[in-house]
């Protein structure tokens, strides 16, 4: 059962994130740029890296 709530809590909170996204934006000007897409690309992947990698050194410790 604590899953289902669990799963539930994110499954709202995506949902408030799309529809946050999906009225902000048109009132947002960003320029396009290979720098920009290459930064939204690689942030998920940066973050994740060093939450896991934090998790791991206090697992050894």
């Amino acid at each position: 059962m604590e899953k289902i709530g669990f799963i539930l809590k994110v499954f709202v909170l995506s949902a408030m994130i799309s529809v946050l996204i999906k009225l902000l934006a048109p009132y947002v000007e960003i320029n396009p740029s290979a720098l920009l897409a290459i930064g939204m690309v690689l942030t998920p992947s940066v973050i994740l890296g060093i939450v896991l990698g934090q998790r791991f050194l206090q697992s050894q410790l």
